[in-house]
């Protein structure tokens, strides 16, 4: 017995070792199972916002005309396109159709209900959105677009910022710096003080839990004169006054039975 395997076999006999050893085995056979799904052509193509949007520094916006020769393409080329659900559980009982594809979006935006569901509904093409709870009917926007509106598009801001984030004191002299250029994007160098700004608080967010967040959004809208209601082009409150629908899928022998659908509620008509 190698020296590898008698260790293998002696950690056997420890009770958490063994819960550890099995873990790593289903860790293991799910890489296994991921793998194939890669060699079989398996994608997931994924969506945050469907707008024309010129100001959008992670670059998660895609145009309405761009999303709709999108589904277009995809429609026509005859792969399976499955919900998300589906994917992962064809995966899991090894019945993925080859070439397979699931179309999902994050986050939430109202976008993705009055733009981008009745392109996929025309085209009988299903999704699967994520959402964030807590922005389900908010009057606000989600976090990051706060910020890039306070540091990247408010015309005017005090001259003086000195606050502390996540436990750094973050200070700045803004002294009448213009709005940053719309087409500026967070990977791009650039020599302004609100886009160092907008980066760096980013940054500190990013490590804090949801309630001290929100209190420094509360003191960075206050700081700058702005109340926390959301832009139309940033809304997430795709969940008010709506009935709900499904977007349906042509049936398919191929796809693995399930009991019912996992496509969440979504609005087919918003006041």
């Amino acid at each position: 017995m190698s020296d590898a395997s008698g260790t293998v076999a002696s950690l056997r006999r420890i009770p958490a070792a063994r819960s550890v050893i099995g873990g790593v085995r289903r860790v293991s056979n799910l890489g296994a199972q991921m793998r194939a799904s890669v060699r079989r052509g398996a994608t997931v193509i994924y969506y945050h916002r469907i707008v024309d949007s010129p100001r959008d520094p992670w670059q998660l916006s895609v145009s309405p005309e761009n999303f709709a020769a999108h589904v277009e393409v995809l429609a026509a080329t005859g792969r399976p396109v499955l919900s998300f659900g589906e994917m992962v559980e064809a995966l899991r009982i090894d019945r993925l159709p080859p070439r397979a594809v699931a179309v999902t979006f994050d986050d939430g935006y109202a976008d993705n209900a009055l733009t981008a569901v009745p392109l996929l509904e025309q085209a009988g093409v299903p999704a699967t959105f994520f959402v964030v709870v807590d922005a389900v009917d908010a009057e606000g926007e989600l976090w990051w677009d706060e910020l890039e509106r306070i540091f990247l598009a408010e015309p005017e801001l005090p001259g003086e910022l000195d606050l502390v984030v996540a436990g750094e004191r973050v200070t700045a002299t803004i002294s009448g710096e213009p709005a940053v250029d719309p087409s500026w994007r967070n990977h791009e160098a650039i020599d302004s003080v609100r886009a160092g700004l907008f980066l760096r608080v980013w940054r500190l967010l990013l490590t804090v839990g949801v309630d001290e967040r929100d209190i420094t959004m509360d003191a960075l809208a206050e700081w700058s004169g702005r109340p926390r209601t959301a832009r139309p082009a940033r809304a997430t409150t795709w969940a008010t006054s709506c009935s709900s629908m499904a977007i349906p899928k042509p049936p398919r022998a191929s796809l693995p039975a399930r009991p019912s659908s996992i496509l969440p509620s979504l609005p087919r008509r918003c006041k």
